[in-house]
């Protein structure tokens, strides 16, 4: 199966939003070509009880650039999202990354991204930068998807379920999104997020489940790296068989050792 939809999410350590190195490196992955479409539209959530910075709209590189760092300096926004278009569709791509935490949301901050399948020139890249931006960010645990629609990777990026039209669930494993979703203000500390075609984990996350060995030898990852505060694990060598059989078992293996660390479901 092709996928449609290519994403990532992470949590981040609060010390983190405001320093200039996060900073850097968010405005690098925001300005990097390998999203496929340029990410020129910009829109933001306000933290509980504050007016928006800006209206959302088009913005040049530059406007971009000196909004983040505006924002960063205030204590009125909580998120930030780049995105190639105010339309979420098929063609769609996104950055998203929070400034602030939320009274009401996670201690943790969270970061996301969506980018189409196509172009395939830039696939490759674009999964190096983001693993660049986890690294320097530095992210505490998270994933790297391919999802076959693109409503499956909205739910899956943002932990939170879509419901289609024909009165299905989006993602093909909504009572994992659901879970994640009901202890959304524990994940990235108590609880972590299900394996995915890539993930990444703390060194402490590791060394619950048994350490980086052990996480081989039952889940027979074919990329394993260290990377940050963490090491990263990818199931297939490309994302062209994110979806395979094989994918989908070694996913299957990590969940089943992962457990003790996951949200519950169901």
């Amino acid at each position: 199966m092709t996928p449609a939809t290519l994403g990532f999410a992470f949590t981040l350590e609060h010390e983190a939003l405001h320093s200039p190195d996060l900073r850097d490196e968010a405005l690098r992955l925001m300005a990097s070509p390998s999203w496929g479409p340029p990410l020129r539209y910009f829109s933001s959530i306000a933290v509980s009880g504050q007016k928006k910075v800006r209206r959302p709209g088009l913005l040049s590189a530059k406007e971009r650039d000196g909004i983040y760092a505006e924002i960063l300096a205030t204590e009125a926004t909580g998120t930030v999202g780049m995105a190639s278009s105010a339309r979420s569709d098929e063609e769609f791509a996104q950055f998203s990354i929070d400034t602030q935490i939320q009274p009401w949301s996670a201690r943790k901050a969270k970061t996301c991204g969506l980018r189409p399948w196509e172009p395939t020139v830039t696939r490759s890249q674009w999964l190096i930068d983001v693993l660049t931006f986890a690294e320097r960010a530095p992210a505490n645990q998270g994933v790297v998807f391919a999802m076959a629609t693109h409503a499956a990777a909205m739910a899956e990026a943002w932990a939170s379920n879509i419901t289609l039209p024909n009165g299905r669930d989006a993602h093909p494993r909504a009572d994992q999104v659901s879970g994640m979703s009901v202890n959304h203000k524990e994940m990235g500390s108590r609880y972590v997020r299900f394996p995915r075609w890539g993930t990444f984990y703390s060194r402490a996350y590791v060394a619950q489940l048994g350490g980086a060995d052990r996480i081989v030898e039952v889940v027979r990852p074919a990329v394993v790296r260290e990377l940050g505060a963490g090491m990263y694990f990818q199931l297939t060598d490309s994302f062209e068989s994110a979806l395979s059989d094989e994918a989908l078992a070694k996913q299957h293996a990590f969940e089943l050792l992962a457990e003790p660390l996951l949200p519950p479901i169901g």
